[in-house]
């Protein structure tokens, strides 16, 4: 994404305690990234706030279980620390995750063009076995891309958007929701609202390095 919160809440209204809310990175078509401080230890983070509206209490639990599940992986190298999640009051989720100044490899791709083969290699193989990690506890990103790949301060890339990549738009199915798909990457089954599954993953993680080596 071109890195929440959009409609009737301005961003000099928003608050989130414990946070200083200081700009916004970016946005995307579902979500909005500020730059932002966590107060009690002086760290600056990402907060992602989402468009989407959780109305109902079972998508809510949903998101929930859905991101505590990513939180679990966020000692893996390659994938995008979360430092905490929630609902605001209008019921948009929001996650706070580790801020990397280094954008995306979608940025890099458009900015710069393809990467080498041994990047490209050396990309596929830190992240695969993020994805490795992720399919062994029983999460699923939904939404591999390289829009997605973040370079983290130290020049590492990190998978993010774990969580929030499943969303539902209001009264839909969280799994099986055209919305989020991105045509380029996702697998052909999730056009036809198949359930997804770790295969898909791979699939969108093979359509990531074959864009990383074509650009």
């Amino acid at each position: 994404m071109r890195w929440g919160m959009t409609g009737t809440m301005r961003f000099e209204r928003m608050q989130l305690a414990g946070y200083e809310i200081q700009e916004v990175l970016g946005q995307g078509g579902f979500a909005t990234v500020y730059r932002a401080r966590q107060l009690a230890v002086g760290r600056e983070v990402a907060l992602k706030v989402d468009s989407r509206v959780l109305d109902s209490p079972r998508d809510r639990q949903r998101f929930m279980r859905e991101v505590t599940a990513a939180g679990q992986l966020s000692g893996h190298p390659h994938v995008v620390p979360v430092y905490d999640a929630g609902v605001f009051g209008d019921n948009r989720p929001y996650m706070v995750l580790e801020l990397c100044p280094g954008g995306s490899l979608g940025d890099r791709l458009h900015h710069q063009g393809p990467l080498s083969v041994k990047e490209a290699r050396d990309i596929g193989v830190g992240i695969g076995d993020a994805v490795a990690a992720a399919h062994t506890a029983g999460v699923l990103h939904r939404d591999i891309k390289p829009g997605n790949i973040l370079i983290n301060r130290y020049g590492g890339v990190a998978l993010a958007d774990f969580g929030l990549a499943a969303m539902p738009r209001p009264d839909r199915e969280l799994s099986v929701t055209r919305e989020a798909l991105t045509p380029a990457y996702a697998p052909p089954e999730a056009f036809h609202l198949a359930e997804p599954t770790p295969a898909g993953d791979v699939y969108s993680l093979a359509a990531t390095v074959y864009a990383l080596l074509r650009g």
